[in-house]
């Protein structure tokens, strides 16, 4: 029933709400506690089902902002950052905002965040989005890597392998120390790689090859790399190569348990 709280958080959250919130706030009461009195199973899973379709007919768009845009000419070191109201709740929610930010060096990466973290709530829907975003060798990577941080015991937050906060270590304001919780709204930070410049592309692709960086409070090194790519004949950009932003953060801090990390909306 996770998954039907957070649409439940996000149709509280809407301006467009309809229906009311009385009989939204009975739906997180069932979610959050699985309250017998006030529903059995399946009537939950139907107004869960209910709850899901409202959402989508009456939740406005992801309002994404940008500071700037990472010059396509090279800027050793030029940073954006890219602020955003939630994550997707499908493909596409998803698909929407790559329209927004998919000709965006930065919104790229962000896209690339918001397709991990539909993948953790929706696996079908995230595969897509993260096939969308990436290249398909990529994407066939990260998402192995995903169902092992995500997909296996994902119920144990305790679990030192399983990190349901990875994507929320890349978004100003959390760290380790705080159990990860970030600021809102969501924002990251980019940057043109200091010292590698564009290439073109060589061999598996006919494209130029730009070597970014993405802010990463939850490292050891912040400024963790990531590579998007223009390729011929797409109509958006591509991540090209994703393998460290999976790995490498750090556990919640033991001071925290890790029973504190409240999942992102």
């Amino acid at each position: 029933m996770k998954k039907t709280l957070r649409w439940v958080n996000l149709l509280l959250m809407s301006a467009t709400l309809v229906g009311g919130v009385t009989s939204c706030e009975k739906m997180k009461k069932i979610t959050s506690n699985g309250d017998a009195e006030t529903a059995t199973e399946q009537v939950a899973e139907a107004e869960a089902a209910e709850v899901q379709q409202t959402a989508k007919q009456t939740l406005p768009p992801i309002q994404v902002t940008e500071s700037g845009q990472i010059s396509t000419d090279y800027q050793a070191g030029q940073e954006v950052s890219v602020s955003f109201d939630r994550f997707p709740v499908d493909y596409d929610d998803w698909a929407r905002a790559q329209a927004q930010l998919g000709h965006s060096l930065a919104g790229t990466v962000a896209l690339e965040l918001m397709a991990m973290q539909l993948y953790y709530y929706d696996q079908a829907e995230g595969e897509k989005a993260i096939y969308a975003c990436n290249t398909e060798v990529d994407a066939k990577g990260l998402i192995r890597l995903l169902q092992q941080k995500f997909m296996q015991s994902k119920a144990n937050k305790g679990d030192n392998y399983v990190q349901p906060y990875l994507v929320a270590s890349y978004l100003e304001g959390a760290s380790p120390q705080n159990a990860y919780h970030p600021n809102t709204p969501y924002e990251i930070k980019v940057r043109m790689s200091p010292v590698n410049k564009p290439q073109e592309g060589q061999i598996s692709y006919t494209g130029i090859d730009y070597f970014l960086q993405i802010n990463c409070n939850g490292a050891d090194t912040n400024w963790r790399g990531i590579e998007v790519a223009e390729l011929k004949g797409e109509e958006y950009f591509k991540v090209f190569n994703n393998a460290s932003i999976a790995v490498g953060v750090k556990q919640i801090a033991y001071k925290s348990n890790p029973e504190d990390f409240d999942e992102l909306r």
